[in-house]
């Protein structure tokens, strides 16, 4: 029996931050409303780059996010049924990696290796001592979102590779993701009031994290109907550094995978971890792509019209499977949403069986798939629109408003609205709630994270 270290890193916004003792990001409701000091707190300094903040723009990364909390266009559940799940199978096997996900990802890399390094030499100790005989442990990470790409910097270009037997991504975006694009240029869904929009945007352009999460396939719809990337156009608000670095990062992560792999085969030996990637493959509308047409930027939910395309609500399922995989059929998918994933069961027993070593099985989403739209951001007294999609019009579907807690504090069925869709509208009243959309004959259960502001 192998005694692998598992190390959970979370995606972005998933890490609370403090100073001094206080928290920044993991506020409460009271907090959140008085968001301008919040936002004065956040901001990096310009130019940072690689580099690490200094005096007030330093922050401590405590803990993963258990609770969910709302920055709008990036709503996060946390991560409490994925953490109770891990520490009760793996009880001292298992340590988590929180990170201050403002910086730039490779800086974050470069702390996960003094991290890992430190934590698995003295859990080698501690298995030496307990379980002589025992093959020496290596380590398995299991990330979310971005916090995967943060892992394979590390593994592909700072060595890592070398201590790892497995690589679990959760909803990855390996190749970047449209909303980056709205985050950056202020292009929020209308759901989020103008004048959000507009102190949010400054904040997040100083993120360097942000800006390498930006899209490197072709997600660009050309005047002529071709599709180009995003380094070949010109994005109105969206500075062309940022898009250089977003595609150095990914370039630099992409020549060190393949280099190790040729490596590899002069060797003649297989790479050294398992690479398992989990995506969001429902049918929740998410941007594949965007086209700028006399200076104005337009998003779109497919890149062309010859398939479907899936996606979790945030990142596609395209973007999800990584570059090595010759075809997005190897990346098991699942039909949550993208802050629901790594807290679903099906995913949960499927990471089960990567670190118990258990032969990997595909818990493929259920036949009858359905599609959830719900906004992440509304205002008190007005009602909450949540749209459903799917195949079989002779589902029947409720939408609740949950605390955190799952107590439910507004409940309605949804009903066809002519178009092959279901709609129904929720109460509001202030706070950040879950929301929780089903059906009356399937299994899976949609859930997303949405703040309610007063007026």
């Amino acid at each position: 029996m192998r005694h692998d270290l598992v190390v959970f890193i979370p995606g972005i916004m998933g890490s609370r931050l403090t100073q001094s003792g206080h928290d920044v990001w993991n506020l409460s409701m009271s907090a959140i409303a008085r968001s301008s000091v919040t936002l004065k707190s956040l901001p990096l300094p310009e130019g940072l780059g690689d580099g690490e903040p200094e005096g007030s723009h330093a922050f401590e990364a405590p803990g993963a996010l258990c609770e969910p909390r709302v920055w709008p266009g990036l709503p996060h559940l946390g991560y409490r049924d994925c953490l109770n799940h891990l520490k009760n199978d793996l009880h001292d096997r298992l340590v988590v990696f929180p990170y201050d996900w403002r910086l730039s990802n490779r800086l974050s890399a470069l702390r996960l290796k003094v991290f890992v390094e430190d934590r698995l030499a003295q859990w080698r100790e501690r298995v030496a001592a307990t379980s002589p005989g025992t093959e020496e442990p290596r380590v398995i990470f299991i990330c979310h979102s971005m916090g995967g790409l943060v892992a394979r910097y590390y593994l592909e270009r700072m060595g890592g590779r070398e201590i790892a037997s497995a690589l679990v991504t959760v909803g990855t975006p390996y190749h970047g993701a449209v909303k980056a694009v709205r985050l950056l240029t202020g292009s929020l869904p209308w759901r989020v009031p103008k004048y959000v929009a507009d102190r949010l945007t400054p904040v997040v352009r100083t993120f360097p994290s942000v800006a390498q999460l930006l899209p490197v396939y072709t997600a660009v719809h050309a005047p002529e109907g071709a599709l180009t990337r995003l380094d070949s156009v010109d994005v109105p608000d969206l500075p062309t550094s940022m898009v250089r670095d977003a595609f150095s990062f990914h370039a630099e992560l992409r020549e060190a995978q393949e280099a190790n792999d040729v490596a590899d085969r002069m060797k003649g030996q297989p790479s050294p971890y398992d690479l398992i990637a989990i995506a969001g493959g429902g049918s929740h509308p998410t941007d594949h792509g965007l086209s700028v047409s006399a200076g104005d930027l337009k998003f779109h939910a497919t890149l062309d019209d010859l398939r479907e395309w899936s996606g979790d609500g945030t990142v596609t399922g395209l973007s999800a499977t990584p570059h090595e995989f010759e075809h997005t059929g190897r990346t098991v998918l699942h039909s949550y949403r993208h802050t629901a994933l790594p807290n679903e069961k099906p995913v949960l027993r499927q990471l089960s069986n990567v670190y118990n070593a258990i032969p990997l099985s595909e818990y493929l989403a259920e036949d009858d798939m359905f599609g959830v739209e719900v906004p992440d951001f509304a205002v008190a007294g007005e009602p909450l629109t949540v749209t459903v999609t799917a195949a079989d019009p002779r589902l029947r579907f409720t939408a609740r408003l949950c605390s955190a807690g799952g107590d439910p504090v507004a409940k309605t069925r949804l009903f066809p609205d002519g178009t092959g869709a279901w709609q129904g509208t929720l109460d509001t009243v202030p706070g950040v709630w879950t929301i929780e959309v089903a059906s009356d004959r399937l299994e899976t259960v949609h859930r997303d994270a949405v703040m309610i502001l007063d007026r």
